[in-house]
């Protein structure tokens, strides 16, 4: 799934994907600059997030629009710090889901607006360092 969508304009909400043997969701929305809702979605065992958002190739990277997650799962990654890093208008995070996952660190960071983020599981975590530092409007 490595960047299938990556540049895509034209989507404003991610489609029913098939998941279940995906193992490299590098660049999966990478620049869906009107990608606005994130609806149920999970991943299994899909290795190391963290450089990709450093080298410009995260899963979300510039997705600038984006405002509601639904219930998201990523698990089994051994890191996904800044999955969602500096979304200016992300406000709403149904569930999301990051069990067996070590490094959470600043998934949320620098989400301003961010006000409703449901259930959250970050079994496993080791490192969650900063999770939601700059998200100052968190009320649930």
């Amino acid at each position: 799934m490595w960047f299938t969508f990556s540049n895509c304009k034209s989507i404003t909400t991610v489609p029913n994907l098939n998941t279940t043997k995906a193992t490299n969701i590098q660049g999966l929305f990478d620049n869906c600059l009107n990608l606005k809702t994130i609806p149920d979605l999970t991943f299994h065992s899909v290795g190391n997030l963290w450089s990709w958002h450093y080298y410009g190739s995260a899963v979300f990277n510039n997705c600038k629009n984006l405002t509601t997650v639904g219930n998201f799962s990523i698990t089994d990654a051994t890191d996904v710090s800044c999955l969602f890093y500096s979304m200016p208008v992300l406000n709403r995070v149904n569930s999301i889901n990051l069990c067996n996952v070590p490094n959470v660190a600043q998934v949320f960071q620098s989400c301003g607006i961010l006000n409703y983020v449901g259930a959250v599981n970050i079994n496993k975590a080791t490192n969650a360092e900063s999770m939601f530092s700059g998200c100052n409007h968190i009320v649930s």
